[in-house]
């Protein structure tokens, strides 16, 4: 049985690959959002690690490294993917994470960024014809987060509860 390459996957990154040794992993995913493309037939995988939402909240300011914004991560995750070979018809998309890590005075939060990650994903997956088949996003815990090739499989580690299987 070959041995299973684990890549961790830092914030603002995008890595597909057809390698099905290949398991992605975010030791500590909070109001970011892991997103994963996956070809079930061909074995294609794809994903990125977004922190905010969208670009144009530091208006001016063109940061190094786009790829931390879902507004920018989500339409070059998908070129990447389909570059590798993956199919839009075969695809299945799935997000991670987006928890709300502080609550400043108690209520709703208005920055709550974790929600507005969720929200800007999905929203972006529809206007380009695609649909979020899982999503284990939201609450207020930290999560373990790894992604096997091999299967498409996605597990969660979340304290205070069973593993989740996508």
């Amino acid at each position: 049985m070959p041995n299973k390459v684990m890549e961790p996957v830092p914030i603002g990154t995008i890595k597909v690959s057809k390698n099905p040794d290949v398991v992605y992993s975010i030791g500590n995913l909070t109001s970011g959002i892991a997103i994963t493309l996956y070809d079930l037939k061909l074995k294609v995988g794809g994903i990125a690690y977004i922190l905010l939402p969208e670009s144009s909240i530091e208006q001016g300011n063109r940061d190094a490294n786009m790829l931390k914004y879902a507004d920018v991560a989500v339409p070059e995750l998908i070129k990447k993917y389909q570059e590798n070979g993956g199919l839009k018809q075969n695809v299945l998309v799935r997000i991670v994470g987006g928890a709300q890590m502080f609550n400043f005075g108690g209520g709703a939060n208005s920055l709550n960024t974790g929600s507005r990650n969720v929200t800007v994903i999905k929203t972006l997956f529809t206007k380009l014809g695609f649909v979020v088949d899982k999503a284990e996003v939201g609450g207020n815990k930290t999560r373990q987060f790894k992604f096997s090739l091999s299967s498409g499989q996605i597990q969660v580690k979340q304290m205070d509860r069973e593993d989740l299987i996508m």
